[in-house]
């Protein structure tokens, strides 16, 4: 789970796909949200990739969970999340 990471990690793994559990395509991580007070990563903003097309979807990083065990070190990364909710 992608709560394990820090700022710095997640930052890293921008531009990578983002799927639903069901396999539906989502978009692409763009942005990483931290908690004022801590510091930590709570929030990853979605991207569909195409200008003016429609919001950024927004993701609690709990729960989000990387197809590959070191997304990290593939250009490509799929991440399952279970719930999406556009704002």
């Amino acid at each position: 789970m992608l709560e394990t990471y820090d700022y710095e990690q997640l930052k890293g793994l921008g531009g990578h796909e983002v799927v639903a559990s069901d396999g539906e395509k989502v978009g692409y991580l763009d942005l990483v949200f931290r908690d004022e007070t801590t510091g930590q990563p709570e929030w990853l903003g979605i991207w569909d990739g195409l200008p003016d097309s429609k919001p950024r979807v927004l993701l609690p990083v709990r729960g989000v969970e990387p197809l590959t065990q070191r997304p990290e070190t593939v250009d490509v990364v799929r991440f399952r999340i279970w719930r999406i909710q556009s704002f």
